[in-house]
């Protein structure tokens, strides 16, 4: 039986949020999308996401506010994200997040990125 690997890809750009879930649904993932960073902590109440695309800029709650979330109440899944941002310099995060992505990113990015995160 083959199990299905899940994706939660929380970004405020409608073209970012598509392209990266085409992406990981080519990569055999089922993917849920999040318009922002509090529709993202809503459907990590409710599921567990082997994988985390994180945008850092948004409106409502930004990413800083999804891992501080992530922080308190699962932190074993710190280990799972992986921040896409227009501003890796202006980013300082946890150091148990497992890459930061800068945008704009090639496919070939976000598959070696995902070939050493996932």
């Amino acid at each position: 039986m083959n199990s299905i690997r899940t994706a939660l890809v929380v970004d405020d750009d409608q073209s970012t949020r598509l392209l990266l879930e085409k992406f990981l649904q080519r990569q055999g993932y089922e993917v849920d999308l999040a318009a922002d960073g509090e529709a993202g902590i809503a459907m990590l109440t409710k599921r567990s996401y082997p994988l985390v695309m994180l945008d850092m800029m948004m409106p409502r709650v930004d990413g800083f506010g999804v891992l501080s979330f992530l922080r308190e109440h699962r932190p074993e899944q710190i280990q799972r994200v992986i921040i896409i941002t227009a501003y890796p310099r202006q980013i300082s995060v946890d150091p148990g997040v497992c890459a930061i992505v800068s945008k704009p990113f090639t496919i070939q990015t976000l598959r070696d990125v995902l070939r050493n995160c996932a």
